[in-house]
């Protein structure tokens, strides 16, 4: 193989080697950004669905204590602040930041409350104050139990959203040592393919000086050079070769006239 054609093959090696470890560097620290911008949205919608739905639960109750201070058209309102909560667990759902047993469980709370609020609105149409009052406090408890309970899952799902992305960083910072590593190893596969090249030329460059030197100063048992190759090193040893041999002849010649 020819010297240029070592070179050329070697250094694109080592620039193909380079630019795939910069390819998978690249990928990975896109993909990790996208996985970190998924999660955050995540997050930000599945955070947003529980403060509306949070804000629409204190509206119906105060809806609801509207109806209880003879305000009929209060009724409207509660109906409203119904479909509001519908639209604010659909939102939890579509967010995927919770499992499908805690919005179960959301949807389990929320019939439960409307049944209560029902009860409360029935009881007032009966004019029992004591059993409407005893309703309303029914209805201030599941309000305060269902507001703490949306408080817990949301901080879960903040701690699980804070564990992924911890994950994410370090799964990434471990990628990126193996890639310094990788290009280390790449540097020195480069030092090294470059001194064995540079030694395959210099080495026979020398032998050659040595012999060429030898030649000049009359020596006649100068020795064949033992370098073997397609390359022009090997073609040029073998060129000197002739010489050398061509050298001996001639002084050969020159001594059997004398």
């Amino acid at each position: 193989m020819k010297i240029r054609t070592k070179l050329l093959a070697g250094y694109l090696t080592i620039i193909m080697l380079v630019a795939m470890i910069g390819g998978v560097a690249l990928y990975m620290n896109n993909d990790t950004a996208n996985q970190l911008e998924e999660i955050d949205h995540k997050y930000w919608e599945g955070s947003k669905s529980i403060m509306d739905l949070r804000t629409n639960i204190y509206a119906i109750q105060g809806a609801t204590m509207c109806y209880v201070n003879e305000e009929p058209e209060a009724i409207e309102e509660i109906e409203e602040f119904k479909e509001e909560i519908e639209s604010n667990t659909l939102g939890m759902e579509n967010s995927g930041l919770f499992e499908q047993a805690i919005l179960d469980e959301v949807d389990s709370s929320m019939d439960e409350f409307y049944e209560t609020i029902s009860e409360v609105c029935m009881v007032v149409d009966t004019g029992n104050d004591a059993a409407v009052d005893e309703s309303v406090e029914e209805m201030d408890e599941q309000t305060e139990e269902f507001k703490e309970y949306l408080s817990g899952i949301e901080d879960e799902a903040k701690e699980d959203m804070d564990t992924q992305i911890v994950e994410l960083q370090d799964s990434l910072a471990f990628a990126n040592q193996l890639i310094i590593i990788m290009m280390i190893l790449v540097l020195v596969f480069g030092l090294i393919f470059t001194f064995s090249v540079s030694k395959s030329i210099s080495d026979p460059i020398v032998l050659m000086t040595k012999a060429a030197d030898d030649v000049s100063s009359g020596k006649k048992d100068v020795e064949f050079l033992d370098i073997e190759g397609d390359d022009e090193i090997g073609t040029l040893a073998k060129s000197f070769n002739r010489m050398i041999n061509s050298v001996k002849l001639a002084i050969e010649a020159m001594e059997g006239k004398e």
